[in-house]
């Protein structure tokens, strides 16, 4: 039995009617899915954190504690530039010696350096100057070393004080560059920490 000529008209052309609507349907869900990709100014997109902006009330940060810290290799003081000079004056003695050699000679000097800052290598005074000796009041002799890094010298200054009597070190560490005038390592006495940057000024 042979299928009429109409009826195979009639079911191509309901079969081509199909696949028309078939191809519009996926079309249209294609259309309605959101893309997953964020544009750069896009509403989704996180914002970078903001470093978090510290107080200018004072040029010298507060002390952790107004107790003395049993620990040398605490966190360093810090204070922001200017550095300025401390009221008074001090005795200095330059020597011949420099203070690289003097340190790489000595090893109690370095492990009691080490003792404040516990990252502290000799290529940080890898530019060396002549070091000095100074007294305290209460007639400590107290060692001066000196130096930079080399080919940086800007901002890398590093001064040492080192009491021959009680064996202590205590370091001044330039940190211009960063927002910090400079660290002091070592929570040393308010004489000593004068000292410190008395030398660094006016060595």
């Amino acid at each position: 039995m042979s299928i009429p000529k109409t009826t195979k008209i009639f079911i191509a052309i309901t079969i081509f009617i199909l696949l028309i609507a078939i191809v519009f349907i996926v079309i249209s869900k294609n259309k309605s899915t959101p893309s997953s990709s964020v544009s750069p100014g896009s509403s989704n997109q996180t914002a970078p954190a903001l470093p978090q902006a510290t107080s200018g009330a004072s040029n010298q940060a507060a002390p952790a504690s107004s107790s003395p810290s049993t620990s040398q290799n605490s966190a360093p003081e810090t204070t922001t530039p200017p550095i300025q000079a401390p009221s008074g004056s001090f005795s200095i003695e330059k020597q011949t010696d420099y203070s690289y050699d003097t340190i790489k000679a000595d090893p109690a000097i370095e492990r009691s350096v080490r003792n404040v800052k516990s990252d502290f290598n000799l290529g940080d005074i890898g530019v060396s100057f002549p070091i000095a000796t100074s007294k305290l009041k209460k007639g400590d002799e107290v060692l001066l070393l000196s130096g930079c890094t080399p080919h940086f010298c800007g901002g890398t200054g590093i001064v040492i004080a080192y009491n021959k009597t009680d064996k202590k070190s205590y370091i001044f560490k330039e940190k211009i560059g960063s927002g910090v005038g400079y660290e002091i390592f070592g929570n040393p006495t308010e004489e000593i920490k004068n000292l410190l940057v008395y030398y660094f000024i006016h060595q």
